[in-house]
């Protein structure tokens, strides 16, 4: 790791740079969260409180300062509700999009997966306005993602 990637690792410790990770069931988004090493929420485990339910819990991960990296299918709704509850700011630093996948997905999934594409698409220009970057990937080795969508930052 060299000094830029350290800095950027104790801002994200600090709290100075949050990183959401989203895309279609098994797309490497835990991967990707795992391998930055950080403290990851993932808002796919707040399933079993029921959608609504666990949609609010991720948009209060999101006003989190503590927050460091969120990542799972979900979050693209967890950001609409934010956005839409919160006129001004931004709930990310970063905000990535993994559209492939690593394995074949049921038909229940491959609907879920491109419901999220549908809400991620929504939310973008809302993203950008507020001054989160984002990037949206196809199939990425999570260590290339690390490297190219993490590390490769101006902070």
């Amino acid at each position: 790791m060299n000094w830029d990637q350290m800095k950027l690792m104790d801002a994200i410790k600090g709290g100075q740079f949050r990183i959401g990770i989203t895309g279609p069931p098994e797309s490497g988004k835990s991967t990707l969260g795992e391998t930055i090493g950080l403290r990851v929420q993932n808002t796919d485990n707040l399933l079993h409180l029921g959608w609504d339910a666990g949609i609010d819990e991720g948009v209060a991960w999101l006003s989190d300062p503590n927050l460091e990296v969120i990542e799972g299918a979900m979050l693209p709704y967890s950001l609409r509700r934010w956005l839409r509850a919160n006129k001004t700011g931004a709930p990310l630093d970063r905000a990535i999009f993994l559209g492939g996948k690593f394995r074949k997905l049921s038909a229940l999934q491959e609907g879920f997966g491109k419901a999220v594409r549908t809400v991620w698409e929504d939310i973008v220009p809302e993203l950008e306005k507020r001054g989160v970057t984002v990037v949206d990937r196809g199939l990425v080795d999570p260590a290339e993602a690390l490297f190219n969508d993490v590390f490769m930052i101006q902070i």
